[in-house]
């Protein structure tokens, strides 16, 4: 705090007492109404801790900053802290890189509008359609699927040991296969072969190839995001309703392949996507043939017909 103290006292001996607000709060966070006169007040918000957990104060920048007239905020995010993982939109730092981090600043200072809306229209929705409620709810889920894991895992540890009892299993065999069971979730080294390619079947590209040439009709249903288009890296899982795909299109080769499916009279092709209907259609809507789901299939817009004057029908 003593260093902190020093080097306000020396920005404002250098540059004058209003080019800087320093205020010390302790114990307890402002009260609302004069947090949300800082966030109302500040284009930018830097989080530069070191270590920390969930953060809801640049949540909250974020929701009072997305409203007209103001000018959309720039969030600076240190890489050690939670949010960083939270807002797509988030401008990301080492707080020991002094040199990134201000370049980073000078960055957010001079940032034209359009890239600043693009930041914001990233999270603005995620923040204000996640309350604590929702969060809450998300984390005691994961905690019961984990709790269903475990009784599973229990009744099959019995089952086998009834097995082994009757002779079918001896004794080393079911503590290797409760050993390999519980390596899925308990090793990292498991856990990450599993994503890539030791524990993943891929598709076997002859076998789709075969199956296709040997039919007549078809149904083909695509995944969007990480599919059609490139998905932004996920963040925990206080992030799962969040797509990270804003503002990315997809390749024209992508476009041109589906194209090509769906000219074939005999091909029905889907594009499914937990997005938007606008972010979907805006990627997709062009390509005739191509029917669209949005909101992980809770909207259908059947493909587009010569009497559809070019428009979708949700």
């Amino acid at each position: 705090v003593r260093e902190l103290r020093f080097l306000v006292n020396r920005i404002v001996k250098t540059f004058g007492p209003e080019v800087i607000d320093y205020e010390e709060v302790a114990g307890t966070s402002l009260p609302i109404d004069r947090r949300l006169a800082l966030w109302t007040a500040s284009e930018i918000m830097l989080i530069s801790a070191v270590r920390e957990g969930l953060n809801m104060l640049p949540l909250e920048y974020t929701y009072a900053r997305a409203k007209p007239p103001l000018k959309p905020g720039v969030i600076i995010a240190s890489e050690f802290c939670a949010v960083c993982n939270i807002l797509n939109g988030a401008m990301r730092i080492n707080p020991f890189d002094l040199q990134r981090t201000a370049s980073t600043i000078d960055k957010a200072l001079t940032m034209d509008m359009n890239e600043r809306e693009s930041r914001l229209i990233r999270d603005a929705k995620f923040v204000s359609s996640s309350p604590s409620a929702k969060w809450a709810a998300n984390v005691l889920q994961d905690m019961k699927e984990i709790d269903l894991f475990d009784h599973q895992e229990d009744a099959d540890a019995d089952d086998q040991s009834e097995d082994a009892a009757a002779g079918v299993w001896n004794a080393r065999e079911v503590f290797s296969s409760l050993a390999r069971k519980r390596e899925v979730i308990d090793s990292t080294a498991a856990f990450l072969a599993k994503e890539n390619e030791i524990s993943f079947s891929h598709l076997s590209t002859d076998a789709v190839m075969k199956a296709y040439n040997s039919t007549t009709r078809r149904v083909i249903i695509c995944d969007f995001n990480g599919t059609i288009v490139i998905k932004e890296p996920p963040g925990k899982y206080l992030k799962r309703d969040i797509l990270g795909s804003s503002g990315n299109k997809p390749p024209a080769a992508v476009v041109k392949a589906l194209a090509d499916l769906c000219a074939d009279p005999r091909n029905t092709v889907f594009v499914v996507s937990g997005d938007s209907q606008e972010n979907v259609e805006e990627a997709l809507g062009t390509v005739p043939g191509l029917g669209l789901a949005a909101s992980n299939g809770a909207c259908f817009a059947r493909p587009l017909e010569d009497g559809d004057g070019g428009k979708r029908n949700w």
